[in-house]
């Protein structure tokens, strides 16, 4: 039982959904960007109905260019500029406080870098992770798969921590 309660549930009050890296010249690389993307822009729905801080990061836009015109980054809390992996920056994990969010919905590319690093690096703070498969993916299905797997062992609580 005390695993279950360690997983953490889901409430409004404690949640933040964090769309990573959904941008433009990932597009045609991606699998499932299709699906990627309707699942971020209903997941930004869901955060205007349900009062959800909604995070975005952008990996060097100057690069990658910014997130896709589907994705209404207005609506979003907060809107991120990175260059490191981990979508948790100072800046992020200050939000994180200031809004008292425990747990985080988590989505967006690429599955087995960003993704899997935002993770690790929140679950590190304390903070409970939820990752939506449907609205996360890579360019590689191996990766993606593998990602998922990696995501499973790291966010399961553990008898030793």
């Amino acid at each position: 039982m005390a695993a279950i309660a360690r997983l953490g549930r889901l409430t409004t009050s404690s949640t933040a959904f964090f769309c990573c890296d959904v941008q433009e010249r990932f597009r045609p690389l991606i699998k499932f960007y299709p699906a990627v993307i309707n699942v971020a822009v209903n997941m930004l729905a869901a955060s205007e109905i349900l009062e959800v801080p909604y995070v975005v990061t952008e990996q060097a836009s100057r690069v990658f260019g910014h997130t896709v015109e589907e994705i209404d980054v207005k609506k979003a809390s907060m809107v991120e500029e990175k260059t490191q992996f981990s979508m948790v920056s100072e800046a992020v994990a200050a939000h994180l406080v200031a809004q008292e969010r425990t747990s985080v919905v988590l989505f967006g590319i690429e599955a087995h870098v960003c993704v899997l690093q935002t993770a690790l690096d929140l679950r590190s703070r304390g903070i409970d992770v939820h990752v939506l498969t449907d609205g996360t993916s890579s360019q590689n299905t191996p990766d993606r798969l593998t990602a998922f797997r990696v995501l499973a062992l790291s966010l399961l609580p553990s008898p030793f921590s």
